[in-house]
This record gives structure tokens, sequence and C-alpha cells, in this order.
């Protein structure tokens, strides 16, 4: 059997909020619309970012990862195994591939927002609400029924960049997708038949008890 694992699985979701997040705009007093600027940075790198390039004009909006973590609810018996049939391009044919169930656990994202005004921080945040109701689908190569949910949506502190005079309005958004990590796929022979799996297994050697009739 041939390995098709592949190694983007976080760059996936990572790119797909970058994207969307990039829809949102903002209309000014001249009833001019602008494009959000979105870029991926933890909140010190976005910082020193708008520190760095005069020419960032907000608003700006920065993706960040948080952690992962394991999800008791969604979790799989793991010595059962999945199949699956894929299209081989190459061979024109169908073939079926063979995995451990994959790992049900939750990301989270932070999504900064950084504007100069709090009348287009609210325009923002009102269309980031829309996004999710009550969830937002997320598709990656993965699979295409991934559920995004909206989490808490912090008022942070305003703050200074650099020696400018500027005000700077601030919102966090915490951002939970629920999915899966895929485990190792294989693609089974030509034959059909699984020539090799390992797994481990533990054996109780212990003497059983004895049942009541």
């Amino acid at each position: 059997m041939r390995n098709t694992q592949t190694t983007d699985f976080y760059r996936e979701y990572t790119q797909f909020l970058i994207r969307k997040f990039a829809t949102l705009k903002v209309v000014d007093n001249e009833d001019k619309v602008r494009n959000l600027k979105t870029f991926y940075a933890n909140p010190e790198r976005a910082i020193a970012k708008l520190k760095e390039d005069r020419n960032i004009v907000l608003p700006v909006g920065s993706v960040s990862f948080d952690r992962i973590e394991d999800d008791l609810v969604r979790r799989r018996v793991d010595t059962s195994f999945q199949n699956e049939v894929m299209w081989n391009k190459k061979t024109r044919r169908a073939v079926r591939i063979v995995s451990l169930p994959p790992k049900a656990v939750v990301l989270s994202y932070i999504f900064h927002l950084y504007t100069k005004y709090t009348e287009d921080m609210a325009q923002l945040v009102e269309q980031v609400e829309l996004m999710f109701n009550p969830a937002m689908d997320v598709k990656t190569s993965h699979s295409n029924s991934i559920k995004a949910y909206l989490g808490d949506i912090v008022d942070a502190a305003s703050l200074q960049i650099g020696d400018r005079d500027d005000r700077v309005v601030k919102r966090t958004i915490m951002i939970n997708i629920e999915t899966y990590v895929p485990t190792r796929k294989y693609m089974v022979t030509s034959t059909g038949e699984v020539e090799k799996v390992n797994q481990e297994i533990v054996l109780d050697d212990r003497p059983s008890e004895p049942r009541l009739n």
C-alpha cells in the first residue's frame, strides 16, 4: 500500500480564514468602499508591522493560530478502519483508500481588527457576525462540511502606533473550528487486498473470572 498523506492541514484553514476575512469592506463618509487588508500575524507582529510600514492604511486585520484541543464529544474509536474511493487521474481508475479514523479536534484562531474610527469597527464586526449564522462553512481539500463557530468578541484597549498621535481601535475575535486531523491514508494494491497493516495491540494474559449461572 502507498501512503497518500498530505501536510497542508493547518495551512489550509489559515489561508481560508485570511481569504474569507479579506472580503470585509468599510464604507467611509464619502461613500468610498475599502477592502480590509488581512494578513497572518500574532498580535505583537501585527503591531510591529503597523509601526514599520507607514503605507498601511487602517483598517487592517490579522489572523493568528491560538491552540488545538481534543474534542471528546466527536472522538471516534481508533481500532476501526475507514474505506473510501478516490479517482486516480493518472491511471484513470477508481482506487480504494484505507485509513484509521481521523482525530476530532477544535482549532482556535484569533482574528484581530484595527481601525481608526469606532464606526469602521462597528461595520466590520457586523459583517463578521453575519458570517456565522450560526456557523460558517469551511472548505478544504479534506472536507466541505467543516463548521467554524464565533467565540468571544473582546473590546481591547486602544493603543498608539509608533510616534503617531492616531488612536487605534482594536477588537479580538475568537474563531473555533470543529474538524478532524487526518490520519495516514493508504492506497490498496491493485489486487484489492491489504498487504500489511501495522497496529499496536495489548494482550491481557490474566485468567478470566468464572462466569456465574
